[in-house]
């Protein structure tokens, strides 16, 4: 049970230091970070285009549709940015899902494997047990038939007890 443990251990440590994965989870921060960056873009484009439409108090209608446009442009980038999010977290489950799932199985060998070796092992002493019995039940036998044979011959009268030992 202890190799058990200390394999596990040793799978989780790999996983955790594993260069893909760490390599994995820089390029997905770098893609948020850059979807974050363009959103900040967006609502500060959309910040200075309402600025200058309310600056005369007047919205002509190149100013609205600037403003639409960067409205436009601000959900997009945003959507992105959680796409980029989405994304990310998706890679970087599955792959985790698929290496827990890998230690999992392998566990999962091992322990049917040992499983199965502690079966064997248990019906081999079984076996073992069963033959030391009975040779010690025909040994037994044949020490009182011996002894009856015995005594027949000699004309005494000798009891056992349900060891096999004589009584006289």
């Amino acid at each position: 049970m202890e190799e058990q443990k200390q394999y596990t251990d040793d799978q989780l440590s790999d996983l955790s230091n594993n260069p893909e994965i760490k390599a994995s989870i820089e390029q997905a921060n770098q893609e948020a970070q850059e979807a974050l960056k363009s959103y900040i873009d967006a609502q500060d484009n959309l910040k200075e285009k309402e600025s200058q439409a309310y600056a005369d108090g007047k919205i002509s209608e190149e100013e609205q549709r600037a403003i639409q446009d960067a409205q436009a442009k601000l959900e997009e980038a945003k959507q992105n940015a959680e796409l980029k999010a989405r994304n990310a977290e998706k890679k970087a489950n599955a792959y985790t899902d698929n290496k827990v799932k890998e230690s999992t199985d392998a566990q999962r060998r091992t322990l049917t494997r040992y499983g199965s070796q502690i079966i064997q092992n248990g019906k081999e002493i079984k076996l073992r047990t069963t033959k030391e019995e009975f040779n010690a039940t025909n040994r037994t036998l044949s020490n009182i038939l011996n002894e009856i044979v015995q005594n027949v011959t000699d004309g005494t009268t000798i009891r056992y007890d349900d060891n096999g030992v004589a009584q006289a």
